[in-house]
């Protein structure tokens, strides 16, 4: 054998030898690092966050580990040490270290078989790979539906009052869908519908599904509705499904009260030390009961006024009662014009009338009264005609 052919063949067994070397470091660096967890295959059937137990062992010499998460796109994965998120660890000759790896399988996943894979890289570049299956089985799509919830729904108010109900609407369904917001309150009442913190009226609601909207339901009463509890019925109904709320408006009426004479006129003649007569009329001008109205007057020092009755013990709404009035002015009463002031009060309303009475001497007294002026005229002429002659 030449000296070049014995070169050539040294050459290619050099060369051998180098790759069957090679091959046998790279082998051994790629199992250098073991990962496990008692974890393969995981079943979930909505969207949920996962955390899985990971043990890292190194089986050849120190080294430095990084890691990487391989996962479906949307997916969400971090790998965590004692609490810290991590990228990399050093890892001694043989030491065993516990990561957890969280995986967030969002709602839109893949229905069926699903693979997330850590892989963990030594410093020479080798990586050892560790594969989980999460099978994703989503729900059913739910069945059309909406509800519809308040957390007040009794309000309470006098007539002519507007009731205003926070409502909230959602779409329980498993689609999207559009309601339409009806209503059947008692006939004469407006009910209308507008978004929570709007302006604008409404007659419709448009829902992703599970999507739920707040709306202000505004009811308003007749200005004359009588007292009582009514109820009103709210739907929202779309093509696939309804859903309803009854409401109620706790009318507590309001409470007014007048009181006038019987003919209107607000003036009276009397005499002097004798009665005269009159009638108020008490009038519940309010939309509720009025109970216990008393009746008192304020009159000039030395007169006797007095009323029947006294007490009024109830007064339906639009009610009238009349009172039957005595007046009589003191005998040493001055001829003149004097105000008598009459009142009823109730527990939830009042009302007063001035009555202007005018006062006359008796028929007696007024000739008496002539005659001592006359009396007097005579005197006094008498003596201007005396002292004139002087």
């Amino acid at each position: 054998m030449s000296g070049a052919s014995l070169r050539r063949h040294l050459f290619l067994l050099f060369m051998l030898m180098f790759a069957f070397t090679s091959q046998q470091i790279i082998v051994a660096s790629a199992q250098q690092i073991s990962l496990s967890s008692v974890y393969s295959h995981i079943y979930v059937d909505r969207a949920t966050t996962l955390y899985l137990p990971v043990n890292v062992t190194n089986l050849g010499s120190a080294t430095k580990v990084s890691f990487r998460v391989d996962a479906p796109k949307g997916w969400e994965t971090s790998l965590s040490y004692e609490g810290y998120a991590i990228k990399a660890l050093n890892l001694q000759a043989g030491q065993t270290v516990k990561l957890s790896l969280k995986v967030s399988v969002p709602a839109n996943a893949s229905r069926g078989n699903n693979t997330v894979t850590l892989l963990a890289f030594d410093d020479q570049g080798a990586a050892s790979s560790l594969r989980f299956i999460i099978e994703y089985a989503a729900p059913p799509t739910p069945p059309p539906g909406v509800t519809l919830t308040t957390v007040y729904p009794t309000l309470s108010g006098p007539s002519g009052t507007s009731f205003e109900f926070t409502v909230t609407v959602k779409n329980m369904g498993g689609e999207d869908d559009v309601f339409t917001l009806i209503a059947n309150p008692p006939q004469g009442w407006g009910v209308t519908f507008r978004p929570q913190f709007e302006t604008s009226q409404i007659t419709s609601l448009s829902l992703k599904a599970g999507e739920s909207k707040t709306i202000t339901v505004t009811v308003n009463p007749p200005p004359k509705t009588e007292s009582g509890i009514y109820n009103i019925t709210v739907t929202a109904a779309s093509a696939k499904t309804q859903g309803s709320i009854r409401l109620a408006v706790e009318i507590t009426g309001t409470y007014s009260l007048s009181l006038t004479t019987v003919d209107g006129r607000l003036n009276a003649d009397a005499v002097a030390g004798e009665e005269t007569y009159l009638t108020l009329v008490a009038k519940n001008t309010g939309s509720a009961q009025l109970r216990d109205i008393s009746i008192s007057s304020n009159h000039p020092s030395g007169w006797s006024v007095t009323f029947e009755p006294t007490l009024i013990p109830s007064l339906a709404a639009g009610a009238t009662q009349q009172i039957s009035v005595r007046i009589k002015p003191s005998s040493t009463t001055l001829p003149g014009d004097y105000v008598v002031t009459f009142s009823a009060y109730g527990s939830r309303a009042s009302s007063s009338v001035d009555i202007r009475v005018t006062v006359t001497s008796p028929p007696g007294l007024t000739a008496l009264g002539v005659a001592v002026v006359a009396v007097v005229v005579v005197v006094l002429a008498l003596i201007f005609l005396r002292l004139g002659r002087r």
